[in-house]
């Protein structure tokens, strides 16, 4: 909200970025991207995963 609030949506867009790849960097996300990829391929749902703040 502040780099919108300073620079507006260009900011906070590029902001985002650097947000947003910390999280698919967790081991959380790439388990969780791993096992969706995975069940797609298969043709199964999601299956539910544990959260564990890594």
């Amino acid at each position: 909200m502040r780099a919108w609030a300073v620079g507006g949506v260009a900011a906070a867009d590029e902001a985002m970025f650097d947000i947003a790849m910390r999280l698919f960097e967790s081991d959380d996300a790439q388990r969780g991207i791993r096992s969706a990829v995975e069940a797609l391929k298969a043709g199964r749902p999601r299956p539910v995963m544990d959260f564990n703040g890594h």
